[in-house]
């Protein structure tokens, strides 16, 4: 899984020299979502967002299943 910032308005990635680039293979890896978000905090990234990709551009993305939160109601 690679994490990656993408600033939302211009849907460039950030690359790890600190500039901005279209292209997504070019963009800074992060070992983890919080190093990713710690990192966006720090710089003042306000207009960015996380990205979740594949290592692979063609390994699916595989979703957990939606658990209920709080108690269950019986009907």
């Amino acid at each position: 899984m690679k994490i990656i910032i993408q600033h939302q308005r211009t849907r460039l990635y950030l690359k790890s020299d600190g500039t901005w680039t279209k292209m997504r293979h070019e963009a800074e890896g992060f070992p983890s979502p919080v190093t990713a978000l710690t990192f966006a905090v720090e710089q003042k990234l306000d207009d960015s967002e996380l990205i979740f990709r594949p290592d692979n551009e063609f390994q699916p993305l595989a979703a957990a299943e939606p658990r209920p939160v709080g108690p269950r109601l019986n009907a």
